[in-house]
């Protein structure tokens, strides 16, 4: 929403108000087994596969250092019960009469990559694991037929174990690996007890979402939408031009790295604050 202090466009024309108090419709669940409609990320992210097939970027992965030994079958299963039960996970993204459409299939059974590297020296087991899990956190996900989740679980001493997680983006995000980390755990826990993990019923699923978005603007309100940002946007550049070091390439390469900096705790605190007054997500803010 502009307020009297939003800068004007140069041509001086009034901007369109985004729309507001725009009561959004309930997300139902939708019963149908055949092909979905995407939503806008999940249509996207089809289209730059199609345009960098092979691409790892939108790789998901979370390493998790264990000081116990897991166990293997019992990993496996609390996996296979989980992708199950998130239909975005055994979901693909093909073709139908020239529409990208989403489809479920059934998840095979789950492939957990096992390597034990405890008879080896600490120095070169880790090197392994490195090269194991950077690999494995790299490979891309096949949109057409992928189960968009995959594991690999690194014995690197008798007490220490690595578990290496990869979503693809599409099937989930920082926040969403969040909830399935808890139900994997506690899965994998009332397997170790013998008994079967109580979970909820999920009321709906990601396809039920991207339904909802696409209905919530099949009305006047994208129009009205589409208005709005036009005119914002109107002049800005085609492409943002920063200065490098290096000429631009004509294809992204998506290399890149971490540069890791403490930042001390005064400095840290008005930050979360400030997250905090306008409703912004510091999850990840330094310091966590």
């Amino acid at each position: 929403m502009l307020d009297d202090a939003s800068p004007r466009p140069e041509n001086g024309a009034e901007l369109t108000r985004p729309v507001q108090n725009v009561e959004a419709p309930t997300i139902v669940r939708h019963e149908s087994a055949g092909p979905r409609r995407l939503s806008f990320p999940q249509e996207r992210l089809f289209l730059l596969d199609r345009i960098m097939p092979g691409l790892g970027a939108y790789n998901v992965p979370t390493l998790v250092r264990v000081r116990a030994t897991l166990e293997e079958e019992k990993l496996r299963r609390a996996f296979e019960r989980v992708v199950d039960r998130h239909e975005i996970l055994h979901t693909r993204l093909v073709l139908v009469d020239g529409t990208p459409v989403q489809e479920t299939f059934d998840a095979p059974p789950f492939d957990l990559t096992v390597a034990d590297l405890r008879s080896l020296p600490r120095e070169e087991a880790q090197v392994r694991a490195d090269e194991l899990l950077g690999e494995l956190g790299g490979r891309a996900f096949s949109l057409a037929g992928d189960v968009l989740l995959r594991a690999a679980l690194v014995h690197l001493a008798p007490d220490e174990d690595l578990l290496l997680v990869v979503f693809h983006h599409m099937g989930s995000d920082h926040l969403a690996a969040d909830l399935l980390f808890a139900e994997l755990d506690g899965v994998y826990r009332a397997l170790s007890d013998g008994r079967e993990a109580e979970l909820p019923e999920l009321p709906i699923q990601y396809a039920d979402f991207a339904e909802w978005q696409r209905r919530r603007l099949d009305a006047d309100l994208l129009d009205e939408q589409l208005e709005y940002w036009t005119t914002q946007l109107r002049g800005v550049p085609d492409r943002l031009d920063l200065p490098s070091d290096r000429p631009r390439p004509s294809v992204q390469s998506h290399r890149g790295a971490w540069k890791e900096l403490d930042i001390p705790p005064e400095v840290v605190a008005p930050l979360r604050e400030l997250a905090r007054e306008l409703g912004a997500n510091s999850r990840r803010c330094a310091g966590d």
